[in-house]
């Protein structure tokens, strides 16, 4: 009984990874085609390290093996890691509150507020990055001019892709498509 346990959470795990490489491969079709076979092995890869070393350092890895071929390197690889992590705050938010109306706990309502919290920020710093665009590029245009200008170019690069990322979730990406590969 055991094996046929194990074998169902191999299943469910891999399929699991699977989705999520397809999701990730939406964001990152709005600009360019990337390889699943390359999003899979550096989420796969990605897994492994924040298995071992904990800050999500493999999401790291992540950003630097997936974005060293992109034609739109490793600033939309980073951005498009961001916006997936954001998904899965939302995601893993609603799971809790499902499992808060199916069985009341202090432990379950203490993390569904934390994850609340978390997400209220996230919406915050969203709605003022695409209402407040051109003064949040204006204020990051100022921060990143006290670097040289290959930092400059850099920063700039990662902080435009991040807004057109978050942009492009609801404008260029099939929202029926995006929920799916999500919830799956």
């Amino acid at each position: 009984m055991l094996w046929l346990y194990s074998g169902i959470a191999t299943l469910l795990l891999t399929m699991g990874h699977i989705f999520k490489a397809l999701r990730w491969q939406l964001f990152l079709s709005a600009y360019e085609k990337v390889p699943s076979e390359r999003l899979i092995s550096s989420l796969s890869a990605g897994y492994l390290i924040n298995f071992f070393i904990p800050f999500h350092l493999g999401d790291v890895f992540r950003i630097w093996y997936a974005g060293r071929k992109m034609q739109n390197g490793y600033g939309y690889s980073t951005a498009t890691v961001l916006v997936d992590r954001c998904l899965d705050i939302l995601l893993v938010s609603g799971i809790f509150a499902g499992m808060y109306m199916i069985a009341p706990t202090a432990v379950s309502q203490r993390t569904l507020w934390g994850y609340l919290i978390l997400l209220a920020v996230l919406v915050v710093l969203f709605l003022l990055a695409v209402l407040c665009n051109r003064g949040f590029k204006q204020l990051a245009l100022g921060f990143c001019s006290i670097f040289n200008e290959g930092i400059k170019f850099r920063l700039l690069f990662f902080l435009w892709s991040l807004i057109s990322s978050f942009k492009d979730l609801f404008r260029k990406i099939r929202l029926w498509k995006l929920l799916l590969t999500t919830v799956l």
